[in-house]
């Protein structure tokens, strides 16, 4: 459910929100939307947090039924019962649960719920159904199917390089990229016919804008003639893609990481098109705008935010904002060092009708580890409001 609620945050929060679902749901009801969705996540990811402080689960209590009643009233469920239903109710009681057993992800039964469609319907229906066999049928088609899946991952499953401080690199599958300065392009080796194929990406602008970011640096001496290119990397247990062309798909991928530049206290959103291992075609120290190339090493290539994001993404929603806006002030590639590459991001056009490729647009969904301190923050104006 975290993952469908966000999907429609996300959509309240772009210009279609902000327009055509203003328009027909009424004035400000928008709003009011936006600030459900972001309540219930906020609260979902208050309530199953490994710590949380004795005077803040006080705070969720005296401050629950004002939630609720904001909820109903925005909601105003009609049908059937409305919303006098026991799920709506036991929410008065989260807070009392977590005083005595803790976060309630200790007595959160969604796991094991999954796991039964997986490993007991599923394997279920692959029997005869025949009452004096059905147990044994079950767990003899459960037995087949773990050892198919890892028989699987065996053979498909993908074999990365270990560097640097035990960061696992890029596929063998997607380090076949290189930049020839010969020819103006980049070209993807065929393992089949032992030959450099040209890329032909969907993302045309962005192959241009590469090819003239390395040319010119070859041109100038710092870099050697044939550059090697890959399309992920493996940083403090997250797999960043920034694939032009992902496997066979040949769509892009781009990833989007939060980046520590020099000069600022936050870190910047930056979406990653594509890195570059500098380590066999590094000649003498150069500079891409902010980025300052010194070493053999490998760096990616990206179009960076000039700043944190720091505004709500629409106007007037009073828990302070989930998602944020931001914009591109102009589309320069940027090479950044992979040691400055901190948290993933996720960042959706601001713009429905925009493609990845060239939106200047965007919505920045704040960090989850932000969302407790926004809850908070949100709560104290609840109960001052509700005291007054």
């Amino acid at each position: 459910m975290t993952g469908l609620f966000i999907c429609f945050l996300l959509v309240f929060c772009s210009k279609e929100g902000e327009s055509n679902l203003d328009n027909q749901l009424g004035p400000s009801r928008t709003v009011k939307f936006i600030q459900l969705f972001e309540v219930f996540l906020m609260m979902e990811f208050f309530v199953k947090c490994d710590h949380l402080k004795k005077t803040d689960v006080i705070l969720f209590h005296s401050v629950l039924p004002c939630l609720l009643l904001t909820v109903k009233n925005d909601l105003n469920r009609e049908m059937g019962n409305g919303l006098k239903i026991i799920k709506f109710h036991l929410i008065l009681h989260f807070a009392w649960y977590i005083s005595r057993f803790g976060s309630m992800a200790n007595v959160d039964s969604g796991i094991g719920e999954s796991h039964h469609k997986t490993e007991c319907k599923y394997t279920g229906q692959n029997t005869q159904r025949r009452i004096g066999t059905f147990d044994y049928q079950s767990a003899n088609r459960q037995i087949e199917n773990l050892m198919i899946n890892r028989a699987h991952r065996e053979i498909y499953s993908y074999q990365y390089t270990v560097s640097g401080d035990n960061e696992e690199l890029n596929a063998d599958k997607e380090r076949n990229l290189k930049y020839i300065h010969s020819k103006r392009n980049v070209f993807k080796y065929n393992s089949k016919s032992k030959k450099y194929n040209l890329c032909q990406w969907e993302d045309k602008q962005f192959q241009i804008d590469l090819v003239e970011l390395l040319s010119s640096h070859v041109c100038k001496g710092h870099l050697e003639e044939e550059i090697d290119l890959f399309t992920c990397h493996k940083r403090c247990g997250t797999m960043f893609r920034a694939n032009p062309s992902f496997h066979h798909t040949n769509q892009p991928w781009y990833d989007w990481a939060r980046v520590k530049w020099g000069g600022y206290n936050e870190l910047i959103p930056a979406q990653l098109r594509i890195f570059v291992n500098l380590e066999s075609s590094f000649k003498k120290r150069f500079q891409v705008y902010d980025c300052d190339i010194i070493a053999k090493t490998s760096f990616a290539v990206a179009y960076s935010m000039e700043g944190d994001v720091t505004g709500p993404s629409h106007e007037g929603t009073p828990t302070g904002g989930l998602v944020k806006y931001g914009k591109f002030e102009n589309r320069i590639l940027r090479m950044i060092e992979l040691e400055a590459i901190q948290k993933p991001c996720v960042a959706v056009p601001y713009n429905p009708e925009e493609s990845i490729l060239t939106a200047m647009e965007w919505n920045i969904l704040v960090p989850i580890e932000q969302w407790y301190t926004i809850f908070v923050e949100f709560k104290k104006k609840v109960n001052i409001g509700n005291k007054v």
